[in-house]
């Protein structure tokens, strides 16, 4: 950029942040908001070139400095912000540096002083947002040296819009673009996009980190494939009859929440990683049985590992087929370790009158498979099902304050474990079957036998809680663990827990 066009640039920046402030020309119509960064000298996006050491103190930012002995040294660092801050030392017999922004300079910093003052700063004026290089260099003296950089970043609210946008726009909600791919291989950290109603043939892979996917009414698409971490995927209507899943999360503490998973060829959702939760997905006829060859074990939710610290709730699984292996859960540790994996608060319906549990299977040789905790969830089998929750050869295993209705043929218990499980702890759930035949092993103590649930309305499947419910102030008080319900209701309502997915509000 010619060099005089340039300091036009930022005069006009600066005159605009003295008259009212600057607004990210990317971002659609809502307010701007500011993300700040620090990038320690140590970072690896420096870039010294000449002679330089490191300068050990613990007043300095992080404890240490760069310095520089020679003129000409210099550093460069590439940021993506609309303005940063130079932090540096100064000191008595100090020299002086220029601060170069995309070859043009802005500043020269004398670093002389009477007294050693850690972390001064110099603050750029506003620069038009976006990715530029910074460049210090040694013009003076004997020694200078070089703390950090801070960069101030306006957060962008881009637009997807199928029917109207191009990849070639700038993604406003003026001039959007054209698909999800393109906003999820473009946004930086913070940043969010909003997708507006059409369908977008597109299996979108997030391997950036920190951003905010939103449909914005009905927006089908083929899914969603998370490498990246704290992203969040809201409200997405996904189908892929090309697809093992709908979502598969890798990445750390995202959150996938209120999108509808159906039609994939075998599962709904993949997950690994930690700290990842699932909140209020409706995964619900999820083999397309018109695509598939062989005949799947499809699942609502499944992993392999590694997988820790993961936290499903308030989704409802609906698994209308009624043959083939199908399953609530497949859980196993074939790859890494599976650790910290809580369930509360879902509905899960079943249909398929086999084998059909919440399955968490540790099979001969596979790591190991620890604290897992299934509480305050509705089980419902539209038939007669075998048992609601396997667990096989799992270290701690806590079932408490659940639901099974139709679940635990007469030679299987609704709570089956097997091949060395230890540290279980099995109290306050209900059992309710229509056929009235206990299941194998009979009821846990501390269970309920044919308590009756008294449903708002089942064949709708409404399984609130009438005034008439066995189930209501029967379960265990885990308010740590459990505050709300199914709804986001309060619990308890009364003097304890209600057992199941659904608190009864008076």
């Amino acid at each position: 950029m010619n060099k005089a066009i340039y300091r036009f640039i930022s005069i006009f920046f600066v005159i605009s942040i003295i008259l009212g402030g600057y607004t990210n020309a990317s971002a659609s119509n809502s307010a701007a908001t500011a993300v700040v960064t620090y990038f320690d000298d140590q970072e690896s996006g420096w870039k010294y070139t000449g002679t330089w050491t490191t300068t050990v103190s613990t007043l300095a930012y992080k404890g240490m400095t760069h310095t520089s002995n020679k003129i000409g040294n210099y550093a460069t660092f590439q940021i993506t912000g609309s303005s940063f801050t130079v932090l540096y030392t100064k000191a008595l017999n100090k020299g002086k540096i220029d601060v170069f922004v995309d070859n043009t300079k802005f500043a020269t910093l004398d670093q002389n002083y009477i007294s050693t003052n850690f972390k001064s700063v110099w603050n750029s004026p506003a620069i038009p947002s976006g990715t530029h290089v910074i460049k210090v260099v040694h013009t003076a003296g004997k020694l200078v040296d070089l703390d950090a950089l801070k960069v101030t970043r306006t957060v962008a609210n881009f637009s997807v819009d199928a029917n109207l946008g191009s990849d070639a726009n700038p993604g406003t909600l003026a001039k959007p673009w054209k698909t999800i791919q393109k906003a999820a291989n473009t946004m930086l950290s913070s940043d969010t996009v909003t997708v507006q109603p059409g369908d977008y043939p597109e299996l979108v892979y997030v391997k950036r980190s920190g951003n905010t996917f939103t449909a914005n009414g009905m927006v089908t698409m083929r899914g969603f494939y998370v490498l990246g971490s704290t992203n969040v995927v809201r409200g997405f209507t996904i189908s892929n009859q090309a697809s093992d899943f709908g979502i598969r999360v890798e990445g750390n503490n995202n959150l996938i929440d209120k999108n509808d998973i159906s039609n994939t060829m075998q599962d709904g959702i993949w997950f690994f990683g930690s700290g990842n939760k699932f909140t209020r997905n409706y995964i619900h006829d999820i083999v397309d049985r018109n695509v598939f060859v062989d005949d799947p074990h499809a699942d609502c939710f499944q992993t392999w590992g590694p997988a820790e610290n993961i936290t499903f709730e308030k989704n409802f699984c609906n698994h209308t087929s009624t043959s083939g292996s199908n399953q609530i859960t497949q859980i196993s540790a074939v790859k890494n370790p599976v650790r910290n994996i809580t369930f509360k608060n879902n509905l899960f319906i079943m249909n398929d009158p086999g084998y059909s549990p919440m399955n968490f299977n540790r099979h001969v040789g596979e790591y190991e498979i620890s604290n897992m905790v299934v509480i305050n969830n509705t089980f419902i089998h539209k038939s007669t099902g075998s048992s609601a929750i396997r667990f096989t050869n799992i270290t701690g295993a806590t079932a408490i304050n659940n639901l099974f209705v139709n679940f635990g043929y007469g030679d299987q218990p609704y709570i089956l474990t097997e091949s060395g499980t230890t540290g279980t702890n099995f109290i306050n759930n209900a059992v309710s079957k229509s056929d009235k035949i206990a299941p194998k092993t009979g009821i846990l103590p501390g269970d309920m036998w044919q308590a009756d649930p008294s449903f708002v309305d089942a064949n709708a499947n409404n399984f609130h809680l009438t005034p008439a419910s066995a189930l209501i102030n029967h379960g265990m008080n885990v308010n740590t663990q459990v505050a709300d319900d199914y709804d986001g209701t309060l619990r308890p309502q009364g003097g304890a827990h209600d057992i199941g997915a659904f608190e009864f509000k008076p």
